[in-house]
């Protein structure tokens, strides 16, 4: 497996890991926190959710920031539905000085899709 594989994006903020990544980090006893920034209707939808996910919509997660200062110093992945979403939640993230972040580049999407390829 390549870097590319495993870090899509790099930068200051956060990284960007592959959706089969994340399932490994998620399956093998990682330390963990995943916050799902999608609404409540995709969460409890038909790609449903990652077990222990922490549903705060990208829409209120500024105002909602104080409900994740327990994970503050937990590595925390960040899912939307396709990847796009996610990536606005960790710039903020970062900005309010969470330091441990990863985001799914493909969200659940891409999750559910590898999943059926394993």
């Amino acid at each position: 497996m390549s870097d590319l594989d495993l870090a899509v994006e790099n930068n200051n903020l956060f990284r960007s890991i592959a959706a089969r990544k994340a399932i490994e980090m998620l399956t093998n006893g990682s330390k963990i926190q995943v916050l799902d920034v999608r609404t409540e209707e995709e969460f409890n939808g038909p790609l449903g959710h990652i077990d222990g996910a922490l549903l705060i919509p990208l829409n209120e997660l500024e105002s909602r920031l104080k409900e994740l200062e327990k994970f503050r110093e937990k590595k925390i992945l960040v899912v939307c539905r396709a990847g796009h979403r996610s990536k606005t939640a960790c710039r903020l993230l970062s900005q309010n000085g969470f330091n441990d972040i990863l985001e799914a580049d493909t969200g659940m999407e891409g999750i559910r899709e590898a999943e059926k390829g394993s």
